[in-house]
């Protein structure tokens, strides 16, 4: 009952009635899936996404650079400041100035007073200079050294159930 039902009965490889349709069958599909791959590999020739068509542009016309301006004479300032070193000798003033020109420094901003720094209401000590001294400003004690080593200890409990103890006899050669 249930051996008609099932595929693999009729492609038995007793049954001889069904035996020629297994081979159209195979080439029906062998040529089913030919097809198919040569549709894939033919559709990109078909549509095809090439680069963009080189447009032809009128010659741009290149602006002339505008005119250079007219050079001005610029007068020398009197006071402008010259070298007296002509070749590594020393030249000496025409004439000395009659008073000399003072010099406005800046004064430094004060400095930052950094104790009462810290946050109102807090706990620590506002002059630890929180990060700073958040490691610690004690002195690192040295390591203890490591305990000088002793002789290793050998357990003898094995000893007990041993019922023959080998003792090997070495060569002369090999004692000496």
């Amino acid at each position: 009952m249930f051996s008609d039902s099932l595929l693999e009965s009729h492609w038995a490889p007793g049954s001889w009635d069904n035996r020629s349709h297994r081979g159209w069958t195979t080439l029906f599909s062998f040529a089913l899936q030919a097809f198919g791959i040569s549709l894939l590999l033919v559709l990109p020739l078909i549509y095809t996404q090439g680069l963009p068509q080189l447009r032809s542009f009128a010659p741009l016309d290149v602006p002339q650079p505008p005119p250079a301006p007219a050079v001005r004479s610029q007068a020398r300032y009197a006071n402008a400041a010259q070298s007296n070193l002509d070749h590594g000798v020393l030249i000496p003033p025409r004439e000395i100035p009659h008073d000399i020109g003072m010099i406005a420094e800046e004064v430094a901003p004060p400095q930052v007073n950094l104790d009462d720094m810290g946050v109102p209401g807090g706990t620590g000590d506002p002059r630890s200079h929180g990060i700073i001294n958040s490691i610690g400003n004690s002195i690192a004690v040295a390591t203890p050294p490591p305990p000088a080593p002793h002789p290793l200890r050998v357990s003898r409990m094995m000893e007990g159930n041993l019922i023959h103890k080998v003792q090997p006899e070495y060569p002369l050669a090999a004692k000496a």
